[in-house]
């Protein structure tokens, strides 16, 4: 997954910003192709309520453009390998949101993680000083 995600990263800072909305299609609808035998394995391809089709919807649109749109935005001025370093703590402010509005189970092995994240972005950042 890490390579796949270093590659998106360069590509979307190569594209600029005139091929960023073609990279995001590109990226979007592959990783639909990809995921759709899934999906039509478990039964849950359609949306079978107005209200299924609204999340749907806002998942495509606000999540994936918004989310991907910002990225695209925020490597326009920051490098990318400071920029990979931040990305790596999206899992760990996943776990953290998860838990304290899901009560998620959070286990030893992921708290390391967590850890290893931040040390990781600590020795980063101090080597750039």
């Amino acid at each position: 997954a890490a390579v796949f995600y270093a590659a998106y990263i360069l590509a979307v800072r190569k594209s600029g910003s005139s091929g960023v909305a073609r990279l995001m299609l590109a990226t979007g609808w592959s990783g639909s192709l990809v995921l759709l035998p899934f999906s039509l394995g478990r039964g849950e391809f359609i949306p079978s309520s107005g209200e299924s089709w609204v999340i749907a919807l806002f998942l495509a649109v606000g999540v994936h453009l918004g989310g991907q749109g910002l990225i695209a935005l925020g490597l326009k001025t920051t490098p990318v390998s400071v920029a990979s370093l931040l990305f790596l703590i999206q899992p760990l402010t996943t776990a953290v949101l998860g838990y304290l509005f899901f009560s998620a189970q959070v286990t030893v092995a992921q708290s390391f993680g967590g850890v290893l994240i931040l040390a990781g972005i600590a020795v980063a950042r101090r080597a750039r000083i």
